[in-house]
């Protein structure tokens, strides 16, 4: 999922195996400069996400039964321009 002002300005919330091959929840801030977090080891294939906004502040939560949600991050992001949001594919 892709959080996004610009190219310089936006927020990914994605599912990607590690340098160990360990499946991740995984989140990248974008302010100018990336801030790249492999966080929570998913054993399963499948994960939940859930982006919350108020105001200037975002919140990322992943669950991997759809009921029992966990905080990810909680940041402030001050965009100028309108957010859209949608989905992003990559592969190396």
């Amino acid at each position: 999922i892709v959080l996004f002002e610009d190219s310089l300005n936006w927020i990914k919330f994605c599912f990607e195996k590690d340098y160990t091959g360990a499946k991740r929840v995984v989140s990248v801030v974008t302010k100018d400069i990336s801030d790249y977090c492999n966080s929570a080891a998913i054993t399963g294939n499948k994960v939940y996400y859930k982006m919350a906004k108020a105001d200037n502040v975002i919140t990322l939560y992943y669950s991997t039964d759809g009921v029992k949600w966990l905080l990810i991050r909680h940041l402030q992001f001050n965009n100028k321009k309108p957010l859209k949001i949608g989905f992003l594919a990559q592969s190396p």
